[in-house]
């Protein structure tokens, strides 16, 4: 069952016990969170945590859904509530938009596309769709696909809009570098429904990962730890990097015969420098591993604009890259 198939099952369940409890008041509902908080199938976040529970809740009955999709798709991120991309197309399509997807390249160059017909166009659409498969006259065909593109709300997520949006890597682990189309597909998701249909969503127009928080590839926090920004220095004080002492390779990784080829004994900052001078991604992105191999991420280098632990140069200058 897909993801979208999954949330939809949810919603269809669970009405029923909401709405006793809704029934009770207030108080019908922090009974039924009481009893919830200690069921071990609830995300680790709302597990004990009666409150956070009940705030979900009030979240469901405002947006019309059942308590297990609600639960399994909205987050707390920074003290905000925020829901996965998946339940935002379910939201949407539940309301009678038309959702597709288009994709267009391979790689790092892959691109996603979210296009949305709202409702009220959904007829107009599909007839001008169906004059344009049997339209032959080039000038008509033009004139019919500019109709058709007035209709469809558009946003595409490439390589462009993740380093814009600060969420390149030179971790070759990074979500955005292993998951390339779906994370790009979830911001794509997210930003064109709030685009087009915003009454959809309520006050829960972001996803966990547009809130800072670092997410896995179904878009769901992996921890309490916000992204790691490119252009955000470590907070370390300058007295601190001074008695930061070089460190070489472990043997180990010195011994690697893969990953880390002609970086065997280099410290930290002899990593950074070699990254500094790598012409592509494919050769940062080496380094990179060699150096979380090696345990020197952690370190603390001199880039040239200041003291910055090696993660956070080697991620300045992946963002770098064209």
């Amino acid at each position: 069952m897909t993801a979208l198939a999954t949330v939809a099952s949810q919603q269809r369940g669970n009405l029923n016990l909401m709405q006793q409890a809704q029934q009770s008041g207030l108080d019908g509902m922090l009974a039924l969170a009481g009893a919830l908080a200690d069921n071990d199938v609830l995300p680790e976040q709302f597990r004990k945590n009666k409150a956070n529970i009940l705030v979900v809740m009030l979240a469901a009955q405002e947006l019309g859904i059942g308590f297990t999709a609600a639960i399994q798709n909205f987050y707390i991120v920074n003290g905000r509530l925020s829901m996965s991309a998946d339940m935002m197309i379910s939201l949407a399509q539940n309301a009678g938009h038309l959702i597709r997807h288009e994709f267009e390249g391979e790689g790092n160059d892959i691109k996603a596309t979210c296009i949305l017909v709202r409702s009220e166009d959904r007829n107009r659409h599909a007839a001008l769709e169906d004059q344009l498969t049997s339209e032959s006259d080039k000038d008509r065909i033009a004139v019919l696909e500019k109709a058709i593109a007035r209709l469809e709300h558009r946003v595409t997520w490439g390589f462009g809009e993740v380093k814009a949006a600060r969420l390149t890597s030179a971790d070759a682990d990074a979500n955005h570098n292993k998951y390339r189309r779906a994370m790009r597909r979830h911001r794509a998701d997210a930003e064109c429904i709030r685009m087009a249909c915003p009454e959809v969503l309520g006050a829960y127009r972001y996803t966990p990962e547009e809130l800072g928080a670092k997410v896995s590839e179904d878009g769901a926090p992996v921890d309490s730890v916000t992204v790691e920004r490119a252009d955000r220095p470590q907070k370390s004080s300058q007295k601190a990097a001074h008695r930061e002492p070089a460190q070489a390779a472990p043997a180990s990784a010195q011994r690697d015969s893969g990953t880390g080829a002609g970086l065997q004994g280099l410290d930290a900052q002899g990593l950074y420098d070699k990254a500094s001078t790598a012409p592509t991604s494919k050769q940062l992105l080496e380094i990179a591993k060699y150096a979380e191999k090696a345990g020197l991420k952690g370190k603390v280098v001199n880039t040239g604009n200041g003291k910055r632990s090696l993660k956070a140069g080697l991620n300045a200058l992946y963002d770098s890259l064209g």
